[in-house]
């Protein structure tokens, strides 16, 4: 049999390592009928609403969606919760929360999300024991994006430091300060994350709609495979 020489075993090696280290979706949640795996399962508090496809009827902006991709969550009450199922981060890096947003007018072409209204992410590091606000979205004077219209970003690294805080500069319908990309980066690693939406409305009909939750991460690299690595480059000098 014909032994690879070493240099050729270890680019395998380098390889394989480098693959590792790409992210991988460890939850998910897209509010499908048959949602993706590995399925975020979640609980709710207020009324929410599981619509796909187009908004029909009277709303704004027009040619809006219930969901970014498929069917999307909302609440026809003026304030809910959406707490997801813990998750074990331990022996994870880069832990990254991303989801999509959006801020509708229902039953009218004048509504939306006001100053009062607020979408807000909080990340527990202890099971829901303690919940620490990250990101939070208020309106602004009947402001309203869709998944498509909307292209503003809101997000920042976890801590446990006071909440960011992003906000239209204008009411209507918003475009670059639409914030429909939201993220929180560096979760960190624990054995019970718990991930939790709350939204607040002063009207039913002025909908926040939420889509496309993801949590990503890089699992940490696997003592035997640095160790193989090592022990080949070791082999490797010594040949030459």
């Amino acid at each position: 049999m014909k032994i690879l020489p070493p240099i050729f075993t270890i680019s395998a090696f380098v390889s394989l390592f480098a693959g590792s280290a790409l992210g991988a979706i460890i939850a998910q949640q897209d509010f499908e009928s048959s949602p993706a795996s590995p399925e975020l399962t979640y609980t709710t508090t207020g009324t929410p609403a599981l619509n796909s496809g187009a908004i029909t009827g009277t709303f704004a902006p027009t040619g809006s969606t219930w969901g970014a991709s498929g069917q999307g969550l909302s609440f026809t009450t003026n304030s809910g919760s959406i707490t997801f199922a813990s998750l074990n981060t331990i022996g994870l890096t880069d832990v990254d929360l991303t989801l999509r947003l959006g801020a509708l007018s229902i039953n009218s072409t004048a509504n939306g999300v006001d100053t009062g209204d607020n979408f807000i992410v909080s990340i527990s590091p202890d099971n829901g024991v303690t919940f620490y606000e990250q990101v939070r979205i208020n309106g602004n004077t009947n402001a309203r994006w869709s998944f498509a219209n909307g292209s503003g970003s809101a997000g920042r690294a976890y801590t446990t430091s006071a909440v960011t805080v992003f906000a239209p500069s204008g009411g209507g319908q918003r475009t670059t300060d639409g914030y429909t990309f939201l993220s929180v980066t560096d979760l960190p690693a624990v054995s019970n994350l718990v991930i939790r939406f709350t939204t607040a409305n002063d009207s039913i009909d002025e909908r926040w709609l939420v889509d496309s939750v993801v949590v990503n991460a890089i699992p940490e690299p696997d003592a035997a495979l640095l160790g193989g690595i090592g022990m080949l480059f070791l082999l490797r000098r010594r040949r030459i």
